[in-house]
């Protein structure tokens, strides 16, 4: 609402001005204005005060833009106050007197013992230091006690003070951080950066080749425990060195000697006898021909490198002296095998009623055995089990010949038996006759072709 003003008229009683009741109306609703926008309507808030040249507002919350320019007065406290802008608050300072909160999205704030006091909350940083190009400087993972540095750290100190502050400790990165690590192992560096190799520590591996120098071994210092053996030979010796006082007993034998350097001045008479020998000194050159008789040969010596290839005949093995075990797999072929060696007791077993015959390979193999009554035949090539031609089974009874009869005429066959059942089916061919006694009975699947004559007594 715009202020009201109380028409006075030109003069006084003139009539032109507002009535009484009109004024007072216009005076109430300009009260009721300032009441509302300063205190609850009915009455003016408490915490308003001013004197000629302050006012004081205690607690207030000022809100929107503030217009125009301050000069003559200064607003000196905000007591517990939120001021909200929507432009920008300028100024040569703006000191903060209190702490802020675990609330505050940005807050700047002061205590005697933590100074200036910056605070916020953020779904990607809590804190966020800028450059003049708007490019992040310096961050502070929402959350977390990190803080991320965009760009180069320069230190103008000279220390770098942490939690882990180790002595001798040094920055290892692990692929993802620098964390001090104290140095171990074979080295070890001390607080002033001197490092130093363990005793001990270095091993034949980790010395270059050729990197040992005469110039790097003390004097004295290779032992004989440290020569290896059989590492010394005569391009070591300075000559004349070896003398007697060098050369333990029995150390010279027949390799040691310069040929033709031993001559008779040099042995008396019986001198050398086996004592003389050092073991293995004697060898192939100092053997005479056939120096070496059976008796100077001892028991189990001579085994197969002995023996020169062919050297074992016939007269140098004992009879009876070979058996299985000497001979090689498969060396017993066709040729070692005298005519007529190889007895029934020396063949494999064979099931009773198998037949051994010539198979397509041409070798033997074993025929199984028949069912019973059947007939072994031939096809011109193969053996094998059938059934009689002929149904059911026959044969001759009470002639000479017995059960096969008289092959030739079948004379002196008295009886023919024959089973009362044919079994197989069968043809009597044509031009050819048959007969039977019945009754006969064909079992069920079994034919009879009748192409000549069958005669059923």
């Amino acid at each position: 609402m715009a202020y009201q003003s109380i028409g006075l008229g030109s003069t006084a009683d003139d009539g032109t001005g507002d009535t009484l009741r009109s004024g007072g109306d216009k005076v109430n609703d300009n009260f009721v204005e300032v009441y509302t926008l300063l205190g609850t309507g009915s009455a003016l808030s408490s915490g308003i005060s001013a004197t000629a040249t302050v006012v004081t507002l205690t607690a207030p919350t000022i809100s929107g833009v503030v217009g125009g320019t301050q000069t003559s007065a200064t607003i000196t406290t905000l007591t517990t106050t939120t001021v909200t802008a929507s432009g920008v608050i300028t100024g040569s300072t703006v000191e903060a007197t209190g702490d802020t909160s675990a609330s505050d999205n940005a807050a700047i704030g002061y205590t005697s013992a933590e100074g200036l006091i910056l605070t916020g909350q953020g779904s990607t940083s809590d804190i966020t230091i800028k450059n003049d190009a708007d490019a992040t400087v310096i961050s502070v993972p929402t959350g977390t006690t990190n803080v991320t540095i965009a760009g180069d750290l320069t230190i103008s100190g000279d220390d770098l003070t942490m939690g882990t502050n180790t002595s001798g400790a040094a920055l290892i990165a692990d692929g993802t951080n620098f964390n001090p690590v104290v140095i171990s192992g074979d080295i070890s560096i001390n607080t002033s950066g001197v490092a130093a190799i363990g005793s001990g520590v270095i091993v034949a591996a980790d010395i270059a080749s050729s990197a040992v120098t005469t110039a790097k071994i003390n004097a004295d210092a290779v032992t004989s425990a440290k020569i290896a053996d059989d590492a010394i030979d005569s391009e070591h010796y300075t000559d004349a060195s070896i003398d007697l006082a060098h050369m333990s007993v029995n150390s010279i034998d027949s390799d040691q000697y310069v040929d033709g350097s031993i001559d008779l001045a040099h042995m008396s008479v019986n001198s050398i006898d086996s004592d003389q020998y050092v073991d293995g000194s004697i060898d192939t050159a100092h053997l005479a021909a056939d120096v070496i008789t059976g008796a100077k040969i001892a028991d189990d010596a001579i085994d197969s490198e002995h023996y020169t290839d062919g050297s074992i005949d016939n007269a140098h093995i004992a009879d009876d002296a070979i058996d299985s075990e000497h001979y090689a797999a498969g060396s017993i072929d066709t040729a070692h095998i005298a005519d007529d060696q190889v007895t029934l007791a020396k063949m494999a077993g064979l099931a009773r009623g198998k037949i051994i015959y010539g198979n397509s390979s041409g070798n033997p193999t074993a025929l199984a055995v028949g069912s019973a009554d059947q007939i072994l035949t031939a096809d011109g090539t193969d053996l094998s089990w059938s059934d009689p031609a002929a149904g059911g089974a026959g044969y001759f009874l009470g002639g000479a010949s017995g059960a096969t009869g008289d092959t030739t005429n079948g004379l002196e066959d008295i009886f023919r038996i024959n089973s009362a059942t044919v079994d197989n089916s069968c043809t009597i061919a044509s031009a050819t006759n048959a007969n039977a006694t019945g009754p006969l009975t064909i079992s069920s699947g079994v034919t009879v072709t009748v192409a000549g004559v069958l005669v059923v007594l």
